[in-house]
């Protein structure tokens, strides 16, 4: 979820009722990059100099911007009319409200409690337990696979169970269908649909989500969600809350949230009251009586019991989307992909779910336990794109995930580049064009000579071989390469100023499509065929 781009689409009164509220804040807070954020908290402590702000963003090529400063530093913020400039713009400092708000976020150890609706450290009894970071991992991963099980069955009819789609709420069912990502009889995925499948998770559920917000008919059932939305995510995983802290309408949206993962809803209920049962057996624990704690989807009824945020509510607000707490990832290949420059594929998963999103692209010929082979061939990349599946869509899901080797090779450049990035700038401050010279001939480490060999031989686009993300492309623009029309073609011309006439004729009326003065033939649009007849009838009478 883009917190800043949603939050500035909405009306200025709803923005500004959001903002007032300290963990709406803090999510815009986290929704910025780290830079930003040590820049934003600077600002928190008083107005600062323009150029102190560039030094800490590194925006020393923005400063030839006509832009007001704070629009070249703080976009996102400036956006959200947050950060302002004075004193003839050569200071910025942040709005006074929005400053005691995240302070006040800030501050606190739980950010979220300090929403005035409600209790949310009510005491929690000792027979409740607290499910851990990777029983939230699976059963969110759980609520994942059931929410794409409705449109894969539609992509390959027969594949899966149609009746996990009982694991989602209704509510969330016909968001699903009205989203778009289905025709109207439901008969074939869209490519809005293929786009969704193949997008990273937590931007699958903000879409669904997004959707559900939008279709609310009242403004004020709008700011509420959105606020309820944000306090989920400010909220530590794991963290148990009671439901009588929120308000029937929250409870109404628990219930339908519930089910897309992002949050979890226990209590001590009968197996004959349960609606919904999408529990992973790795997931369940003992109360102190020993009886079964049942773990489920919420239901109208719930009035008692309580609920604990996911990982997952934390990424859809977070700037950081890469892993999950306890370095597990939700909806990942367990290891990640591994793609050679043949166009081979080495899927790490036993998941069904992540081999049918592999199907969409590729052509897999060997399943193996913990592990599945494929191939991306003309046909399957074809075959992708005909779905509507895009080049750019396959090549960042590939990216998205990269085995875990060729990550931790992205981050130790990255980090790497940030270093010589920030030499770089205190050369230029300090007016010593040492560094430039030594990085022009490559004698610095890291900019040129062994280690820039190593990485052109390497000859990786974030984890991809650049040959693979290449031949991709190519497969795609074949598709545009030759265009067809219907029309037709004159050749029998009595002499070639009669030809010349006709060709000149076409060309003037923007029909033709193509002619060839040797053999005298000119291919006309059909819609001109009537105007051509005449003009040619006309032309022979004259003659």
């Amino acid at each position: 979820m883009e917190v800043n781009e949603y939050l500035t689409r909405l009306p200025a009164p709803t923005r500004a009722k959001l903002l007032a509220l300290p963990h709406c804040c803090l999510a815009v807070f986290r929704s910025l990059g780290d830079s930003e954020r040590y820049a934003l908290l600077r600002l928190v402590s008083g107005p600062q100099h323009v150029n102190t702000l560039t030094t800490l963003l590194q925006q020393n090529a923005l400063l030839r911007s006509n832009e007001p400063p704070e629009r070249r530093l703080f976009p996102a913020l400036a956006a959200l009319d947050v950060v302002v400039s004075e004193a003839n713009g050569t200071m910025i400092r942040v709005d006074e409200a929005f400053s005691k708000n995240l302070k006040t976020a800030l501050a606190s150890l739980e950010p979220a409690g300090t929403r005035q609706n409600g209790d949310v450290d009510a005491a929690i009894p000792a027979s409740v337990t607290a499910p851990s970071q990777a029983d939230l991992i699976e059963y969110t991963k759980t609520c994942w696979e059931n929410m794409l099980v409705p449109l894969l069955n539609t992509a390959f009819p027969g594949r899966f169970d149609r009746r996990q789609k009982s694991s989602i709420s209704r509510k969330m069912l016909e968001v699903l269908s009205s989203s778009g990502l289905v025709n109207e009889n439901e008969t074939e995925v869209t490519n809005q649909g293929y786009h969704f499948l193949l997008s990273d998770i937590p931007g699958q559920v903000w879409s669904l989500i997004q959707n559900y917000i939008d279709n609310m008919s009242s403004g004020s059932d709008k700011t509420e969600a959105v606020s309820f939305l944000i306090f989920l995510a400010t909220l530590p995983s794991g963290k148990l809350v009671s439901l009588s802290s929120l308000s029937e309408k929250e409870k109404a949206l628990l219930i339908d949230w519930a089910s897309l993962g992002i949050a979890m809803v226990l209590d001590s209920v009968s197996e004959d009251e349960m609606d919904v049962d999408t529990t992973p057996t790795t997931s369940r624990r003992r109360s102190s009586s020993g009886a079964s704690q049942k773990k489920k989807a919420a239901t109208q009824s719930a009035t008692s019991g309580f609920f604990c945020p996911t990982p997952l509510a934390w990424q859809i607000v977070s700037s950081q989307r890469e892993g999950l707490a306890g370095g597990t990832e939700i909806g990942k290949w367990k290891r990640g992909i591994i793609v050679e420059s043949n166009f081979m594929l080495y899927a790490y998963t036993d998941s069904e779910i992540l081999i049918a999103l592999l199907d969409l692209f590729a052509e897999v010929s060997t399943r193996l336990p913990n592990l599945c082979i494929a191939q991306i061939t003309r046909r399957s990349a074809r075959e992708a794109f005909r779905r509507g599946i895009s080049a750019t869509r396959i090549i960042k899901y590939l990216q998205q995930n990269r085995h875990s080797v060729h990550l931790e090779k992205q981050r130790t450049a990255a980090a790497a580049a940030a270093a010589r990035m920030l030499d770089r700038d205190a050369a230029i401050l300090m007016g010593d064009d040492t560094l430039l010279r030594l990085e022009a001939t490559g004698s610095i480490v890291g900019t040129g000579g062994d280690d820039a060999a190593e990485d052109d031989e390497d000859n990786r686009v974030h984890g991809l071989p650049e040959q693979v993300a290449e031949q991709i492309q190519l497969w795609e623009e074949e598709r545009s390469r030759f265009q067809s029309c219907e029309g037709y073609m004159y050749d029998d011309f009595d002499n070639r100023a009669q030809y010349a006439a006709v060709e000149k004729y076409a060309r003037d009326l923007g029909v033709l499509v193509w002619a060839n003065n040797e053999k005298m033939a000119v291919f006309v649009l059909e819609s001109a065929h009537e105007a051509m007849k005449a003009f040619i009838r006309k032309q022979a009478s004259n003659s």
